[in-house]
This record gives C-alpha cells, structure tokens and sequence, in this order.
C-alpha cells in the first residue's frame, strides 16, 4: 500500500514531533536536571516577577523565599509571613515551552523564521505563566477554596489555549511565507 503525499506529511510531522519530545525528555532528565540550574532558574525568575506584579499593583504585598529541601520558592504575605503558595518546578514553564518548540519545529517552515517566531512564543509563555502564579497568589489569598480548581483546570487550559493559538498563528503565519 502506497502512502499520498498528505498522509506522508502527516507521518513525518508525527515521527518529528514525537522525536523531538523524546530527545527533550531524555536530554532534561539525564543531562539537563542533574548537571545544571536551568530547572531552578525559570521557577525563580517567574516567581520572583510574579512577587514583583503582586507588589508592584498593591494587590497582595509579598516576599519570596526558597525551600532548601526541594528548591521550590514559596510566596510569602508579608503581613504574617504565611506561606500562600508553593512554586514547584513542573509550574516554571519549561515543559510547555518544549512542547511549543517541538510543534513548530515539526511543522514545515524555514529555519530562521522558526527561531524568531520559537524565541517569541516562549517569552510569551514565559510571560503568561508569570501572570498564572500571580492569578494562583491572588485566589489562593483572597478566595482559596478557587484554588485548586485554578490550578488544575483553569489557568491550565489556558495556558493550553494560548500554546494552540500560537501553534494556529504559526500554521497560518507559515504558509502565507512559502
């Protein structure tokens, strides 16, 4: 059985995506996450940006420490110094930037539009997760029983929704360019 042009893009951009993810998983997991601070900085950054919004708007004055036992940084209210939330390393960002990449650079397209339009894309995610942990500091201060809904469902899908709508402007973007 012979395959149509169609259905051999669609396996090779499958094949490149599916790569992609698998190297990025192995390459963090074994060289990435033991031998560097990659992982600690983005959590850091996006944590202390978003302390930074929370203080800078007098919405909810904060401080930011560090959990030496796992390098998760913790939102302090600086009133009482209760720990509102817990920033772990799954909510820095990192994995939903590789997964971003990974989409554009299966799609066909050139290389270096690709690279501008990556490097964007994930400082708009980047950008978007700083207003998550904001939006999660806010519910969980001022109405925390929202807060693991938000968590979980909420502020996921919508960062989700962002990611795809990216990858749409890519589709779209692209093919006007070829």
């Amino acid at each position: 059985m012979s395959l149509n042009p169609d259905q051999k893009r669609i396996i090779r951009f499958v094949s490149v995506a599916v790569g992609i993810y698998l190297s990025w998983y192995f390459v963090f997991e074994f060289w990435i996450l033991p031998h560097t601070e990659v992982h600690n900085y983005f959590t850091l950054a996006s944590t202390i940006l978003a302390a930074e919004i929370l203080n800078f708007t007098n919405i909810l004055p904060v401080y930011w420490s560090i959990n030496p036992e796992n390098n998760n940084v913790i939102i302090h209210h600086v009133a009482n110094g209760m720990r509102v939330i817990n920033v772990g390393h799954g909510c820095n960002s990192l994995s939903l930037m590789v997964l971003f990449s990974g989409f554009i650079l299966a799609f066909p397209g050139k290389f270096l539009q690709k690279v501008i339009y990556i490097s964007l894309g994930i400082l708009l995610i980047f950008i978007l997760n700083v207003f998550r942990i904001v939006g999660l500091t806010w519910t969980w201060y001022f109405h925390h029983t929202w807060t693991d809904f938000n968590h979980k469902y909420l502020f996921t899908a919508l960062m989700y929704a962002a990611i795809f709508g990216l990858w749409v402007g890519w589709i779209q973007w692209s093919s006007r360019r070829r």
